[in-house]
């Protein structure tokens, strides 16, 4: 669900412990558990308890998850013509 009440059509949504949606941020070729355990990562590390704690920390995953894509994308090259 989007924050105005609609769906994420065509992607995966996953929902942030804040309750925070994260539409277009898993794609279909990517796994969730790599966000899950990244979540859990941070939570762990930063224990959040408070509501604005929790959206703090989603607001770092969901950053640090949007540099680690963004980096494997730069990496990847086409490949080469016959």
């Amino acid at each position: 669900m989007t924050p105005g009440g609609g769906r994420c059509q065509g992607q995966l949504a996953l929902m942030l412990p804040a309750g925070i949606p994260s539409c277009g941020t898993v794609s279909r070729a990517e796994r969730s558990a790599g966000l899950a355990a990244l979540t859990a990562q941070y939570y762990r590390r930063w224990q959040p308890v408070a509501i604005d704690e929790r959206l703090l920390v989603d607001l770092l995953v969901a950053a640090d998850w949007q540099l680690r894509r963004l980096q494997a994308g730069r990496q990847w090259r086409p490949p080469e013509p016959a």
